[in-house]
């Protein structure tokens, strides 16, 4: 069997190339069992970045077209009291940035603007619902969703508004690198038992 050599900057090409070359190796019955072992290994949630965890003080910054909606959330997040609301972004752990086209939460850290993390609202479809009941419901689900990411409990309700939410540059850099390491070591697994079993 051939074994592939590359540079770190290919990790991602050697290693589908190493798991091909293993794969047509094996019985097809080992070779199911690889891609089945494989995809538990790459289904890595994203790790939420300390700033966010440890958040105490944030500033609510209003980007959107809406004052209605803004003022919604920011009530909402004030009701909530998990954290400090402060006047300056210069006071604020992390910056929330608030948007309506599409209604979403960028949330910032203010030394460096790399966004830590995004929030966006699930798409609606009204079932005899008014403007104002959809915004609503929307407002809701980020709210719902900011509380889910720092583990505090939900209603049922609650639940049921939540809305998609993605790491920011921070947050998809670690699961890249997470993701190349863990193929990169499964495909040496594979050459080694290989290897033994010859």
């Amino acid at each position: 069997m051939k074994i592939a050599f590359c540079s770190s900057a290919a990790i991602f090409s050697c290693t589908a190339v190493l798991l091909t070359q293993s794969a047509q190796a094996l019985p097809a019955r080992s070779t199911t069992s690889l891609v089945a072992s494989q995809q538990q290994r790459t289904a890595v949630a994203a790790p939420i970045p300390s700033d966010l965890l440890k958040a105490k003080k944030i500033y609510l910054e209003d980007k959107s077209s809406s004052p209605d909606l803004y003022a919604q959330f920011a009530s909402a997040m004030t009701a909530w009291g998990y954290y400090t609301l402060v006047a300056s972004p210069a006071q604020a752990d992390v910056v929330f940035d608030f948007e309506d086209q599409p209604l979403s939460i960028a949330m910032v850290r203010p030394s460096t603007q790399i966004v830590l993390w995004t929030i966006g609202a699930r798409p609606d479809t009204p079932a005899q619902r008014t403007q104002a009941e959809t915004d609503a419901l929307q407002v809701q689900g980020l709210v719902s969703s900011i509380k889910q990411l720092n583990g505090a409990p939900l209603t049922p309700q609650e639940t049921a508004t939540i809305t998609p939410s993605k790491p920011g540059k921070h947050g998809t850099l670690v699961v890249i690198i997470v993701t190349a390491v863990s193929l990169a070591i499964a495909a040496t697994i594979v050459l080694l038992l290989h290897g033994r079993g010859h």
